[in-house]
């Protein structure tokens, strides 16, 4: 996948969040639903002017089942990796 793939999947996930009654549950089943997660977040010195955190998954995994969110900085990306990954989850 390169640079445009991750930000169409970004992209698809916004538009699916926008449509939700709930943004956060919607966020939580996204999440959910695939194995891998990656948040997206703006970075100046990147030549797409932004980079990526894993969320959840692997990051070497082949999945079909992958996702990006647009998060506005790497905090909030690595806010969703965490709590994806408590006992809990989102």
């Amino acid at each position: 996948m390169d640079d445009e793939d991750f930000a169409r999947l970004a992209d698809a996930t916004a538009e699916r969040l926008r449509r939700a009654g709930d943004r956060a549950e919607e966020l939580r089943r996204v999440i959910a639903e695939h194995e891998v997660v990656f948040g997206l977040y703006p970075d100046p010195e990147s030549m797409s002017r932004w980079d990526k955190v894993l969320i959840k998954g692997r990051a070497d995994s082949r999945s079909s089942r992958m996702a990006c969110v647009w998060c506005r900085a790497i905090e909030e990306a690595l806010a969703l990796r965490q709590a994806s990954a408590a006992p809990s989850g989102l």
